[in-house]
């Protein structure tokens, strides 16, 4: 089997990142921001105050009483989903506070509509942020960190 292949130039866009290229510095730039910025006004928050950190510091989150009415699940799901593109793709900083939220994908209550909202009044202040790869003469070393804190986890 043969394809036909065309080269169109060096990649800008691919799957919603934006993709620059500094060859005289070897380095190469990944962003997201309009999809970033879709997701924000997605639930109109586009114009929200910026926060340091996208999780409230000591914050738990409970799964809802019976009680208790649920947010729009629908959309509550499609925001994790976005989330969970972007801290895959570009953002991994936000990865543990996505996580912490989609546990309640099924029942999400205004708390945890509260949580996605940090977390997109934190991309809103780090909208221009992305992964920066680069070429250097020197030998990195990769290290790895893990925070095993189970039982801070109050819902496994």
């Amino acid at each position: 089997m043969r394809f036909v292949v065309t080269d169109q130039g060096e990649v800008c866009h691919i799957l919603g990142m934006v993709v620059k290229r500094d060859q005289s510095n070897k380095t190469m730039i990944i962003s997201q921001n309009k999809f970033r910025e879709g997701t924000l006004k997605k639930l109109n928050m586009e114009n929200c105050k910026p926060v340091a950190t996208p999780a409230e510091p000591g914050r738990k989150f409970m799964k809802l009483a019976e009680d208790e009415a649920p947010v729009d699940v629908q959309m509550y799901q499609q925001i994790i989903g976005s989330l969970t593109y972007v801290a895959t793709a570009t953002r991994p900083g936000i990865a543990d506070a996505v996580n912490m939220l989609s546990k309640f994908m099924t029942r999400p209550g205004k708390t945890h509509m509260e949580g996605v909202k940090r977390i997109l009044q934190y991309i809103k202040g780090t909208i221009d942020y992305g992964l920066i790869y680069n070429v250097s003469d020197s030998d990195y070393v990769l290290i790895g960190y893990s925070d095993s804190d189970w039982t801070g986890d109050i819902e496994t």
